[in-house]
């Protein structure tokens, strides 16, 4: 999108004196530092096996220069100070704000215990005793911790959890979680299950649901996951017995077919109803136990030899034949490494990032406490338990509470943010709401002061907000005088049509009805069609009733215009009127062909797509020379020969 159309911008762009630190200028006063231009061409010739020629740092420079007077032309028009604009840029300014201060240390160490619990499946029970406020939170530790002594003291752990758990599931499973790995519990819990032995009970653990105590049963390794495919007929519960039984009858029989030495490969093309993997030999992603329908991971999991398929087997979306393709270890921890990441940030691991993130922040921006924290926020009462806690103006509110390098806050600036956040809570006393308010109204003014001042600590970040900022512009400004005008101008778009028509042509085509049978005896019977000229019975919805009533593998009917490589049948016969049959791969074909059509122009409704992509370049070359005139381009040599010196090889 930044760099699309190339002109001779160093030759013909003007030399007059610019500022002696500036690579370029454009009229209207926008500037680029060598410094920009180095790092943009660094992360787009990251794979150019030509980068780093004097020529194609030239040819870039070119490119780079139409880029900024686009963008120059969508300031001047006002495209920065829409809402639209200004909506995406701030959230993805903020989200890659984000991205920067997060402490990557300790996420890093996160992520790596998580994948290497990954790679181990623990069986656990636990008996659980609820807490629900402040108070009660003592009476509940001393309980869970009394089982506990039990349990120590040779008691039946599934029978106490029958009893004592207050887990709705306990009275009737004992507590018994099953197998599972990391990212599958809450963080505490995982934590207690993975560090406490086989056949041991954990220490008392505190997770937001209350107290639990654990008895760890197995550990094994982890399964893993397998690549399979399938062939998919499709049905549902709510369909009706006659459609049901025709999709069972289908699958059993392309499984007969599968069993006499037919390709999968060109049964899943023919029949599977799974659009998305027809054309790819039914190939679905690598999956775990637990991602697939229970009956169809079973299925995949019971495969033992690479190749070998499955009975049909049904699930809510029809009927299957799973076919083993490769047993998949688990993946390295590198292409693990993201998806564990995205879970981190929203399990309760961020909080241990978080702590970690609030005490780097005030150690690298001089944070000093100027006051008691919440407790100097005495205004405060029971109101603010249930959300309607109202705030007056003093003067002593302009009080300090804290500052982070020069800048101060104030206990007004509490205040406010108080009412905002407060909310009705149960089982919290006035004081510790308050801390837990206070405690996050100080993170986030970490957190922003920070935000606010990266772009003056970190380049990459700069120029990483630059080049979206000016991304979006130029993105908006294209759809509008290039990609949306070209749809919309249809006057110019059929001129230019009219003025290339060479450039479209249809190849040879033929007219035809391509009948693909299970056998040559249907075949001779559409042929007798043929010839009395049935037209009712050729229909191809009356064909299809007809002989796929008992298989849906009998006939497939396709009636409509051919080009040589629209069909693989076609290279097979000649191209003439008339009646053909051949056999390929097993299946009987007869071609019909009406009508032999040489080659002609398309008609602008047949090609538009492709008319509206080649008028779009039009247009964009166009405009490019307008934006040349109206924005020269200035360059100091001087700088422009130190930067190529310093990018070449």
């Amino acid at each position: 999108m930044l760099l699309t159309t190339a002109c001779s911008a160093i030759q013909s762009s003007t030399t007059s004196p610019t500022n002696s630190s500036e690579l370029f200028s454009l009229a209207d006063g926008m500037s680029v530092d060598p410094e920009e231009f180095e790092y943009a061409y660094q992360k787009n010739n990251f794979n150019n096996d030509k980068a780093n020629t004097k020529k194609d740092i030239e040819e870039y420079l070119d490119l780079y220069i139409i880029f900024k007077q686009k963008v120059q032309e969508a300031k001047s028009l006002g495209k920065d100070t829409t809402n639209e604009f200004l909506t995406e840029f701030n959230s993805y300014k903020e989200s890659l704000a984000n991205s920067y201060i997060n402490s990557n240390d300790l996420t890093e160490k996160l992520i790596k215990e998580a994948y290497d619990r990954y790679r181990e499946e623990i069986s656990a029970a636990h008996i659980l005793i609820r807490t629900i406020n402040d108070e009660d939170t003592l009476t509940a530790y001393h309980k869970i911790d009394s089982i506990r002594q039990l349990v120590l003291k040779g008691d039946d752990f599934t029978e106490l959890a029958k009893v004592y758990s207050e887990d709705p599931s306990a009275a009737k499973n004992g507590g018994d979680l099953g197998y599972f790995t990391s990212m599958r519990m809450v963080y505490p819990f995982e934590s207690a299950a993975y560090n406490t032995p086989v056949g041991e009970v954990s220490q008392v653990v505190r997770t937001k649901f209350g107290y639990h105590i654990l008895f760890i049963k197995d550990r094994r390794s982890s399964q893993g996951k397998i690549s399979a495919s399938h062939i998919m007929i499709r049905t549902t519960p709510k369909d009706n017995a006659e459609k049901q039984e025709i999709a069972r009858n289908k699958i059993f029989e392309i499984h007969d077919q599968l069993n006499n030495g037919v390709e999968w490969n060109q049964l899943c093309k023919q029949f599977s109803d799974d659009n998305n993997t027809k054309n790819k030999a039914g190939k679905l992603a690598p999956f775990g136990s637990g991602q697939m329908p229970p009956s169809f991971s079973q299925a995949a999991f019971d495969l033992q030899e690479k190749g070998q398929f499955s009975d049909p087997i049904t699930t809510p979306f029809g009927w299957h034949i799973v076919k083993l393709d490769e047993i998949v270890p688990i993946e390295s921890y590198g292409k693990m490494k993201p998806q564990i990441k995205n879970h981190i940030s929203r399990d309760e691991r961020v909080a241990i990032t978080q702590k970690a993130l609030v005490t780097k922040l005030k150690s690298q921006n001089g944070f000093l406490n100027l006051s008691k924290g919440s407790s100097s926020l005495n205004k405060l009462d029971s109101t603010l338990l249930i959300g309607k806690w109202e705030y007056n103006t003093s003067p002593e509110d302009s009080l300090p509470l804290f500052k982070i390098n020069s800048t101060v806050y104030t206990s007004r600036q509490a205040y406010e943010y108080m009412v905002k956040k407060q909310k009705s809570v149960r089982g919290k006393s006035i004081k510790s709401y308050a801390n837990q308010i206070y405690n996050k109204y100080l993170e986030e003014s970490l957190i922003q002061y920070e935000k606010d001042h990266l772009a003056e600590k970190n380049v990459e970040y700069r120029m990483l907000v630059k080049e979206y900022w000016e991304g979006i512009l130029l993105f908006n400004l294209m759809n509008e005088k290039v990609w949306e005008k070209a749809v919309k101008d249809t006057l110019g778009l059929q001129a230019y049509f009219t003025n290339n028509q060479n450039k479209y042509n249809w190849e040879s085509r033929l007219n035809a009805s391509i009948y693909d049978a299970s056998s040559e005896a249907i075949l001779a019977e559409i042929s007798t069609m043929i010839d009395k000229q049935d037209t009712v019975s050729l229909e191809s919805e009356s064909l299809l009733n007809k002989y796929n009533s008992t298989s849906g593998l009998s006939l497939k009917v396709e009636e409509e215009y051919f080009e040589n490589d629209d069909h693989e049948i076609l290279k097979l016969i000649k191209w003439e009127n008339g009646i053909q049959k051949v056999s390929h791969q097993g299946r009987f074909y007869l071609i019909n062909v009406l009508e032999v059509i040489a080659s002609q122009p398309k008609k602008l409704k047949e090609c538009k797509g492709i008319v509206i992509a080649d008028y779009q370049e039009v247009l964009e070359k166009d405009w490019v020379k307008i934006l040349k005139e109206k924005y020269p381009a200035n360059i100091n040599k001087r700088v422009w020969n130190q930067t190529l010196s310093k990018l070449e090889n």
